[in-house]
């Protein structure tokens, strides 16, 4: 591929406005938020604004959720969920290309964003209409519900002792320092020195497999297959809410009170 191209490429699926803390070293994560670029910015050229976008992907959500319940196909589910989760990438670029991102405390694109997860898994649960499905999607339900409030409750513990810090009393019992996996086994520091290339790769599969963000949607996508397709998707991301309370539960033990 030339340099031309890249460079069309680069401008039309732009990483400009990507909110790169939240991205972190997740590279799909990356991926969706270029491809969401060139509509985030005709959205903006009309003028529709944050909140706009994201009560339209809330609209499609529901059309998703009647989907999964009242179609046996998946088509139309696939065309619903997948304009819900473009919206919802195009959102928070609109926020910041137009310079409108919020300063309330109450985050609507978030508290959006578990009412969708809970509305689609919902509609798994009535759409099977199994005991086992009805298990898996409860135990979802509450898995991602706990995960976030164990989220929330460690965010205000970094801002206080941040705030603790600032004013010199420190409060953390011990370092928050993370030992990285390479330090811990020799193998996989001597892999990540000699084969760097390797060692990237797998921390993009791995920010991608073990985190619960905005690329875990498109698992949802297997929701209308059923059987066991959909009952490995429901384990795997009750897996990731899992995981994600026992690192939350981890970091806010080294908080003293």
């Amino acid at each position: 591929m030339n340099d031309s191209i890249k460079a069309i490429l680069s401008r039309v699926f732009s990483e400009k406005y990507v909110n790169h803390a939240a991205v972190a070293d997740n590279v799909f994560l990356l991926l969706m938020y270029r491809f969401a670029y060139p509509f985030a910015y005709l959205l903006n050229k009309i003028r529709l604004s944050p909140n706009n976008i994201t009560t339209q992907s809330l609209v499609f959500t529901v059309l998703s959720f009647f989907a999964l319940i009242f179609d046996d196909g998946w088509i139309f589910f696939t065309l619903f969920w997948g304009m819900a989760v473009l919206l919802d990438f195009c959102d928070g670029t609109v926020a910041r290309m137009a310079n409108k991102v919020s300063k309330t405390a109450f985050r609507y694109d978030h508290m959006s964003d578990i009412f969708k997860i809970y509305l689609v898994v919902l509609g798994v649960g009535v759409r099977n209409d199994d005991p086992i499905f009805w298990v898996l999607c409860s135990t979802l339900v509450f898995s991602y519900t706990y995960s976030e409030v164990l989220s929330h409750d460690l965010k205000s513990a970094e801002m206080k002792n941040q705030t603790t810090v600032n004013s010199s009393a420190v409060t953390v019992e011990g370092p928050l320092r993370r030992t990285r996996i390479r330090e811990r086994f020799t193998f996989i520091g001597i892999v990540a020195k000699e084969f760097p290339f390797i060692l990237k790769l797998l921390q993009a599969m791995y920010g991608a497999l073990v985190s619960f963000n905005g690329h875990t949607l498109l698992f949802f996508f297997t929701f209308p297959i059923g059987g066991w397709v959909t009952r490995t998707t429901l384990i795997y991301l009750i897996s990731l809410t899992a995981i994600s309370s026992v690192s939350s539960i981890n970091k806010l033990r080294q908080f003293s009170r």
